[in-house]
């Protein structure tokens, strides 16, 4: 049904939305090792495997690979990096007793990392370039109250994974009613609420001050947003939501699944919505054709003048866990593009805020 509903447009277009760029999952394998070892499952969750801050290494590869295309075709590949612009500091949460939230800017994640900023230098190369266009993931992405408040009840598997610098963990939590920690925008209470408010505003702000551009889309953490904070979206200069096909709006008897289409407005928040259709994810399985399997949508898509928009996420260029993880991928995604181009020559790659810019 969203696909019948979603807006029809007569250039064949595509969009590649990759969330999580800048947020420091996994810091290294050592850390991994110590949650596994500490009994905390990871062989499950491809982001526990691979999903790690990316390095100069992973972009000069992608960027080859984007040149290589260019080179061969013609054509220019744009990729929506959807940021999460800062991450906890630990070392102040820790002496505040769990009590207090502090956090610092990405780009000091390269540097503490690194000792130099040759990973941000890069990344301003690649946007400079047209080959990166940063979008609002969030301000962080971990639910701030309640991943302290397990850390403040003695959960013993965040505390570990505190201890390590990392808090993207699938462990429970206490409070039944609220289980996804990564979940930035969820709440459950006025307080909650209000904090949230504050960060959502503080977020886009600081995405500004390092870009030095409002963004016009964001996409919210485990697509979990409450219908009510589409006004604070707009408010900080958001027009448009980067989605799956099913919001997850939080109640408080559960979560209630609302469906949306690419192009749809709300009339009540004047927020519109594009709706990721094609999901280009090898990181998360080896056993699946990623390329036929996309292709094969790609095409219908394109004949109902529909536009594409591919859900691949930072963890299918990381490749500090897994050096062979982005080889891998980068390759089928060159596979991919590749048999896009030879059988739609015509087609465009674009960015998610140039695509809601064709919508409105």
């Amino acid at each position: 049904m969203s696909l019948i509903k979603s807006k029809k447009l007569n250039e064949k277009l595509i969009v590649i939305e990759s969330d999580d760029w800048g947020s420091e999952r996994i810091p290294n394998i050592k850390t991994r090792e110590d949650l596994r070892s500490f009994g905390i499952n990871i062989d499950s969750n491809p982001h526990l495997k691979y999903d790690t801050l990316e390095r100069l290494e992973d972009l000069e590869i992608f960027e080859t690979a984007i040149k290589d295309i260019y080179e061969k075709y013609g054509k220019k590949i744009k990729i929506t990096t959807n940021f999460n612009v800062v991450n906890p500091d630990y070392d102040k949460i820790a002496a505040s007793g769990y009590t207090n939230y502090f956090y610092q800017p990405f780009k000091e994640n390269y540097f503490q990392r690194d000792k130099n900023h040759a990973v941000w230098m890069k990344i301003q190369e690649m946007i400079k370039n047209q080959i990166f266009q940063p979008q609002y993931h969030g301000r962080e992405h971990v639910n701030v109250n309640l991943w302290l408040s397990e850390l403040r009840d003695g959960n013993p598997f965040y505390q570990k994974a505190f201890e390590s610098g990392c808090f993207a963990i699938d462990s429970p939590v206490k409070n039944k009613n609220q289980k996804n920690v990564l979940a930035s925008l969820e709440y459950n209470s006025v307080e909650d609420q209000n904090f949230i408010k504050g960060s959502i505003i503080d977020g886009l702000n600081i995405f500004e001050d390092i870009f030095d551009f409002r963004s016009k889309t964001i996409v919210p953490t485990r697509h979990v947003w409450h219908t009510d904070q589409e006004s604070i979206f707009k408010e900080g200069g958001i027009t448009h939501i980067q989605t799956s096909l099913k919001q997850i709006h939080p109640t408080s008897d559960g979560y209630k699944y609302i469906y949306h289409n690419t192009g749809e407005r709300n009339r009540f928040t004047d927020m519109r919505y594009l709706v990721r259709n094609i999901y280009f994810e090898p990181s998360y399985s080896e056993d699946i054709d990623w390329v036929s399997k996309s292709y094969n949508k790609i095409r219908y898509l394109l004949y109902m003048n529909i536009p594409v928009i591919i859900s691949m996420h930072r963890i299918n260029f990381a490749g500090g866990l897994d050096s062979q993880n982005i080889q891998r991928n980068v390759s089928l995604f060159k596979d991919l593009i590749s048999k896009i181009i030879i059988n739609y020559p015509e087609v465009e790659f674009i960015s998610s805020d140039q695509l809601s810019s064709k919508l409105n």
